[in-house]
Protein backbone atom coordinates (compact mmCIF):
# COMPACT_ATOMS: atom_id res chain seq x y z
CA UNK A 1 0.00 0.00 0.00
CA UNK A 2 1.46 3.49 -0.64
CA UNK A 3 2.35 5.65 1.88
CA UNK A 4 -0.11 8.22 0.85
CA UNK A 5 -2.82 6.32 1.45
CA UNK A 6 -2.35 4.37 4.52
CA UNK A 7 -1.84 8.68 5.91
CA UNK A 8 -5.57 8.90 4.41
CA UNK A 9 -6.68 5.49 5.96
CA UNK A 10 -5.46 6.87 9.83
CA UNK A 11 -7.24 10.02 9.10
CA UNK A 12 -10.28 8.02 8.01
CA UNK A 13 -9.40 6.33 11.31
CA UNK A 14 -9.46 9.24 13.59
CA UNK A 15 -12.19 10.50 11.68
CA UNK A 16 -14.68 8.19 12.46
CA UNK A 17 -13.41 7.53 16.00
CA UNK A 18 -14.18 10.75 16.85
CA UNK A 19 -17.72 11.33 15.20
CA UNK A 20 -18.60 7.54 16.72
CA UNK A 21 -17.44 9.11 20.18
CA UNK A 22 -19.30 12.03 19.98
CA UNK A 23 -23.18 10.13 18.63
CA UNK A 24 -22.20 7.87 21.42
CA UNK A 25 -22.40 10.84 24.40
CA UNK A 26 -24.93 12.18 21.94
CA UNK A 27 -27.49 9.01 22.43
CA UNK A 28 -26.71 8.55 25.84
CA UNK A 29 -27.55 12.00 26.47
CA UNK A 30 -30.84 11.95 24.54
CA UNK A 31 -31.94 8.34 25.98
CA UNK A 32 -31.40 10.08 29.31
CA UNK A 33 -33.56 12.97 28.55
CA UNK A 34 -35.93 11.38 27.74
CA UNK A 35 -35.87 8.85 30.40
CA UNK A 36 -36.00 12.38 33.16
CA UNK A 37 -39.14 13.36 31.01
CA UNK A 38 -40.55 9.61 31.65
CA UNK A 39 -40.99 9.43 27.81
CA UNK A 40 -40.48 6.21 27.34
CA UNK A 41 -41.74 5.64 23.62
CA UNK A 42 -38.75 7.97 22.38
CA UNK A 43 -35.90 6.25 24.31
CA UNK A 44 -35.53 4.19 21.28
CA UNK A 45 -34.40 7.28 19.34
CA UNK A 46 -31.55 7.63 22.16
CA UNK A 47 -30.30 3.62 22.02
CA UNK A 48 -30.21 3.72 18.64
CA UNK A 49 -27.50 6.69 18.20
CA UNK A 50 -25.67 5.44 20.96
CA UNK A 51 -25.89 1.96 18.99
CA UNK A 52 -24.71 3.85 15.92
CA UNK A 53 -22.17 5.79 17.68
CA UNK A 54 -20.67 2.45 18.93
CA UNK A 55 -20.37 0.95 15.23
CA UNK A 56 -18.39 4.46 14.35
CA UNK A 57 -15.65 3.80 16.96
CA UNK A 58 -15.20 -0.23 16.18
CA UNK A 59 -15.07 0.65 12.86
CA UNK A 60 -12.79 3.36 13.42
CA UNK A 61 -10.56 1.45 15.73
CA UNK A 62 -9.99 -0.96 13.10
CA UNK A 63 -9.38 1.50 10.20
CA UNK A 64 -6.45 2.57 12.75
CA UNK A 65 -5.46 -0.89 13.38
CA UNK A 66 -5.22 -1.73 10.11
CA UNK A 67 -3.23 1.64 8.98
CA UNK A 68 -0.54 0.54 12.05
CA UNK A 69 0.01 -2.79 10.33
CA UNK A 70 0.23 -1.19 6.95
CA UNK A 71 2.73 0.94 8.18
CA UNK A 72 4.92 -1.47 10.15
CA UNK A 73 4.96 -3.15 6.81
CA UNK A 74 5.80 -0.55 4.99
CA UNK A 75 8.83 0.95 7.08
CA UNK A 76 10.47 -2.72 7.04
CA UNK A 77 10.45 -2.93 3.57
Amino acid sequence: MKFKNIRKLERLGIFTYIGGLICTLLGILVAAIHLLEKDFKHIQVGIFILAIGYAFVKTGRQLSEIAAEEKKIQLQN
